[in-house]
């Protein structure tokens, strides 16, 4: 369940990192249905509409579906390891995402490093 700490911790993290978060965000279902609530839309990483945030824990089955849709890449994370107050939990994942931004420069800390190289790639 996402926590209004968990939230906040995002938002601050946005702010530290100089990057565009908007916490808590809700994914509108075009069709009938209910929308999804979302821990964060993060701009300019994961796709070039952004990345939708979701707990690991309580991810919609038509979550992935509706974010595709969107043209926005979907993210589930560790709320616990996210609601500490600490860059690298975000740092880390963000430069996995990749950086789509078109209207201004990656911060300075993005290194365009994924967690995994291409040789490990499936």
């Amino acid at each position: 369940m996402t926590t209004n700490m968990t939230i906040a911790t995002w938002l601050q993290a946005g702010r530290d990192l100089d990057i565009v978060i908007h916490a808590p965000f809700v994914l509108k279902v075009e069709s009938k249905g209910e929308p999804i609530h979302c821990i964060a839309l993060v701009e300019d990483f994961g796709s070039p509409n952004g990345t939708v945030v979701l707990g690991r824990h309580t991810p919609p089955k038509s979550a992935q579906s509706i974010a595709h849709t969107q043209g926005r890449f979907l993210s589930l994370v560790d709320e616990e390891s996210h609601s500490l107050c600490n860059r690298s939990p975000f740092i880390a994942p963000l430069n996995d995402w990749g950086w789509f931004g078109a209207r201004r420069q990656p911060p300075e800390w993005y290194t365009d490093q994924p967690w995994t190289g291409p040789e490990t790639q499936v």
